[in-house]
């Protein structure tokens, strides 16, 4: 997803939109919609957050990508 911006009639709308199909259109085979911020960031930012929050999974996958630089 990316952010996408248009402006019909000079007033600005935010959304997150998927790269593939606004490249492809009709020939790309994701089927989600363009999505308005306000509908989808806090849901991800709880989830962030959350990650955040846990320090042992944060050590794991700390542990994980030095592992896969060997």
């Amino acid at each position: 997803m990316r952010t996408h911006t248009t402006n019909p009639h000079g007033r600005l709308y935010y959304y997150y939109s998927c790269t593939k199909r606004r490249k492809l259109r009709k020939m790309c085979d994701c089927k989600q919609a363009s999505v308005q911020p306000h509908k989808v960031e806090s849901v991800v930012w709880e989830f962030v957050s959350g990650l955040l929050k846990d320090p042992e999974h944060i050590r794991h996958g700390m542990e994980k990508m030095i592992a896969l630089e060997l």
